[in-house]
């Protein structure tokens, strides 16, 4: 399980082989459905949580009790990093929105690693920065853009960040979408049709084609 890990994450290769082993050792994993609830929002837990296969969505229920999906986690991410370092309760929940695979890293033997190599906080730290980095993007983007730049962030999102490719499957659905812009999901259809229609993307039920990757930079930028 930890072969992909070792071949593309730079926070296990900063691990010592003594580490290395130590942490197989810490390490549980279990496998869940789509739709499975992976860990709750406001709950607490002794283990650092790392998706190593499937997609996740990170989202965050209002007082109102409506949703805002704050974005997607791929295999090699861990989940909520931040709070559990300051061993406090998750602000959002993790949902899999794929098969998903999710291993359990014993907390305390995380913190001894925190403790013992310097390479490997380093390299935590960037991880955890360009989380931070990602959340006031997303914020910043929720608050001031019109529904056409929000739909094409994500859009390049999903081609960029999650797929590599300019043709992918929606991982998502209509209404998980809207989640996702911070729309509704009557605005969220009608804005996809609208682009649909000016030959921007090919839309085949979840199967999504960029047609034009420069319009829909520029729509992400303008907002």
């Amino acid at each position: 399980m930890f072969q992909k890990l070792l071949e593309n994450s730079s926070w296990i290769q900063s691990l010592t082989p003594q580490q290395l082993d130590e942490l197989k050792s810490h390490t549980g994993h279990l496998s869940f459905e789509n739709n499975d609830i992976l860990v709750k929002q406001n709950s607490r837990t002794s283990n650092i949580l790392l998706l190593v296969e499937g997609i996740a969505k990170m989202h965050l229920e209002t007082r109102k009790g409506k949703y805002i999906i704050v974005k997607l986690c791929k295999a090699g991410c861990f989940l909520g990093l931040d709070n559990l370092i300051n061993n406090d309760t998750f602000s959002c929940s993790f949902s899999a929105i794929t098969p998903a695979t999710v291993c359990y890293i014993d907390y305390h033997f995380f913190q001894r690693l925190l403790v013992e190599n310097p390479a490997f906080v380093k390299e935590i730290m960037h991880i955890i920065s360009d989380e931070n980095r990602f959340l006031v993007s997303r914020l910043a983007a929720l608050t001031y853009k019109q529904l056409p730049g929000k739909l094409a962030d994500i859009l390049l999102y999903f081609s960029h960040e999650i797929f590599n490719s300019n043709t992918f499957s929606l991982p998502l659905s209509r209404q998980e979408l809207a989640e996702f812009a911070g729309t509704t999901k009557e605005s969220l259809i009608r804005t996809l049709t609208e682009f649909k229609n000016d030959k921007l993307i090919t839309v085949q039920g979840k199967n999504i084609t960029i047609n034009s990757q420069s319009i829909i930079e520029t729509l992400s930028k303008l907002g």
